[in-house]
């Protein structure tokens, strides 16, 4: 009797094994579908010093002071910040030119407004610390080091720009609006005009780092070609292809500001949107209309189905030139970046995505 009912026990226990591991998530082909690798890649050992420099927080503590009493804390902070503050002013903000006469009453004014100073406070209570974005910048800057061994680390510059900029590159450091960054439902977005409804998804923190990594890359490859629709996709395919190299842990879709559906749309409809382009002959066209079209932001890509993300040639142009590099892996990324064209690229990717058979 015993060992009957150990034997039971045996297959009752192979039974529930068996029902959990085909009833269990899939969570390899999930990981795989967002973009993710199926197990964590860690940083490379390399040695990074991350410098965040918190001008937002500086420039806050001339809150309330008089004309008349900020003469000595300008030349401070001035000091602190010998090319930021006048960029800041002038460039970022858009306040007042750095040698104008009136520049420390300029400032003032743009701090003590109302409107601003609330800004600041939002700004303030979200980011007391550095701790959401500093740990993954890190890690991204670790592979970027480790591919690109001669690039500089700059230091971060934090900022509230009055929504202007999220974030800029200069030869000196990184420039980062923080106030772009308070999250989808942040009360003050609404009220921009120039924020559109389907941008501010992109209006978290988890997106610091991709928009940071993205001004580093484009960095690398130089200015944007504007002649024909597919230099714009292969420039935007390399530059997500080495962006995701540096961020190889991070979701596709925070990678091209796509929400998850709209990655999903663009796997499954894979076929359809590269027979949209040949069909439409759009590929070598230099046409303004087809650039805007294809190239430019937007909450749908016009001519597509409104499930399509906008600037569809930023995908197209990343699984053009992932399909090249799988073909070519000799290639260097200084090849890629450098030495290999458009033309060349689409030639010898032998790009051909199966359109799916009507149901």
């Amino acid at each position: 009797m015993v060992k009957k009912a150990l034997l039971i026990t045996l297959i009752i226990a192979l039974l529930a094994g068996i029902i959990w591991f085909f009833a269990r998530p899939n969570n390899s082909k999930d990981a795989i579908e967002a973009g993710l690798p199926e197990r964590t890649i860690s940083a490379p050992d390399v040695e990074v010093n991350l410098i965040i420099k918190r001008f937002d927080r500086d420039l806050l503590q001339l809150q309330g002071l008089k004309p008349d009493q900020s003469s000595e804390a300008f030349q401070k902070l001035g000091k602190q910040y010998p090319w930021f503050l006048p960029f800041y002013a002038e460039v970022l903000a858009e306040i007042i030119p750095a040698r104008d006469p009136n520049f420390r009453l300029a400032m003032l004014d743009f701090i003590n407004n109302q409107y601003i100073k609330e800004l600041y406070q939002d700004v303030q209570k979200a980011y007391q610390d550095e701790s959401s974005f500093q740990a993954p910048l890190t890690d991204a800057l670790r592979f970027y080091k480790h591919l690109f061994p001669k690039q500089p680390i700059l230091p971060v510059y934090t900022m509230v720009s009055g929504f202007k900029y999220a974030s800029t590159l200069t030869d000196s450091g990184i420039c980062l609006g923080l106030d772009m960054y308070l999250g989808r439902n942040y009360r003050f977005y609404p009220k921009v005009d120039f924020i559109h409804e389907y941008q501010r998804k992109r209006l978290q923190p988890e997106y610091i780092t991709p928009n940071i990594v993205q001004l580093l890359v484009e960095d690398l490859l130089g200015p944007e070609p504007q002649a024909r629709v597919l230099d714009g996709m292969i420039y935007r395919g390399k530059m997500l292809y080495i962006a995701k190299l540096i961020q190889p842990n991070t979701p596709d879709s925070l990678l091209t500001g796509y929400t998850a559906a709209q990655q999903a749309w663009c796997r499954e409809f894979e076929g359809e949107i590269w027979a949209f382009l040949v069909q439409n002959k759009l590929i070598f066209s230099q046409e303004l209309t087809a650039l805007n079209k294809i190239l430019n932001d937007g909450p749908f890509t016009n001519g597509m189905p409104r499930e399509s993300p906008g600037r569809i040639g930023w995908w197209v142009g990343w699984q053009l030139v992932k399909t090249y590099m799988e073909q070519h892996p000799e290639t260097t990324l200084e090849e890629l970046i450098g030495a290999r064209t458009a033309d060349e690229i689409m030639r010898e990717a032998g790009y051909q995505p199966v359109v799916r058979q009507a149901e």
